[in-house]
């Protein structure tokens, strides 16, 4: 979300001056330069401009959420297609977008186009050269909301085990806030799914296995999303071809494709259709290496 483009927005639609927005606490200057990306406000600050221009927190975050979609959804679509299907030079030209319509060095087009990027580093085998620079402003932010949590969950793939394991925990515990907004709900579940595949991609089966804890904890207490139910088989099926025992893991796969089926999830069913097949394909090579990275933007 960007909150203060959010801001923004919702401020010149009630026909309020920055002036009246500000009241106390807080120059005209400084707003302006929240609401265009270029600083940030205290919690404090944000809920007292909130109240000065008459939205609750639950309507800012709505209309947020739907400021996001409006402007990015398209060029994430794009984003997804063009590293899904190895275009690289589309998504070398879409990442170069990005970065031209930034407005912060902290802003969602500067991480997108920081994201594309690194994600075609790792593809050939090439030195991350943004990934750090990402991991350094979630160490200099205090308290995360959620851009950090998704930000940290698509940028998992450039964390090593020990920073993983550090985070985990703190993460999660944040992430478990969202469930109780619908908007949010899936948020902890996408990053159980990335720090699931990385752990398997390192091939860490007791930080794998204590991840599936989790899903299966949440899963038992709360939700009633489909995504998380069908990944968290797919995951066991996982889990029992790099224990050596296909049968049990064509099991999971069969049973995890078949409950996409039955309830119409065309694109969930082959995308895990797909995942099955190479790993039925690739699981005796040693060298095979599988890594995912969930960016549930917008579905819910």
């Amino acid at each position: 979300m960007d909150y203060g483009a959010t801001f923004k927005k919702l401020r010149l639609e009630k026909g309020i001056t920055l002036k009246e927005a500000c009241q106390q606490g807080i120059s005209s200057a400084q707003l302006s330069r929240f609401e265009n990306g270029k600083s940030m406000l205290t919690v404090d600050q944000f809920f007292t401009c909130l109240q000065n221009i008459n939205v609750t927190i639950e309507e800012f975050q709505f209309v947020g959420k739907q400021t996001f979609k409006d402007r990015f959804e398209k060029s994430i679509e794009q984003m997804q297609e063009y590293l899904n299907t190895n275009q690289e030079e589309s998504a070398r030209s879409l990442a170069q977008r990005f970065f031209a319509e930034s407005q912060s060095p902290y802003d969602w087009p500067q991480f997108l186009g920081c994201f594309i990027e690194d994600v075609l580093n790792a593809g050939n085998n090439r030195p991350f050269i943004h990934s750090q620079k990402v991991l350094s402003y979630l160490q200099q932010v205090n308290n995360w909301g959620e851009m950090e949590l998704r930000l940290i969950s698509i940028f998992t793939f450039a964390l090593d085990t020990e920073q993983m394991d550090l985070l985990l925990k703190s993460i999660l515990k944040k992430a478990k806030l969202y469930q109780s907004v619908p908007q949010t709900n899936a948020l902890y579940y996408d990053l159980l799914e990335n720090f699931f595949s990385k752990y398997v991609f390192h091939r860490n089966l007791p930080a794998a296995r204590k991840i599936q804890k989790l899903y299966r904890q949440s899963l038992d207490e709360r939700t009633i999303l489909l995504r998380p139910r069908i990944t968290y088989i797919f995951n066991q099926g996982i889990l029992f071809y790099l224990e050596k025992q296909p049968e049990q893991g064509n099991g999971c796969f069969d049973q995890a494709i078949s409950l996409a089926r039955i309830f119409y999830q065309k694109e969930t069913e082959h995308y895990f259709e797909k995942r099955a097949k190479n790993w039925r394909e690739n699981y005796q090579d040693t060298n095979y290496r599988e890594l995912t990275i969930n960016l549930n933007f917008f579905n819910y």
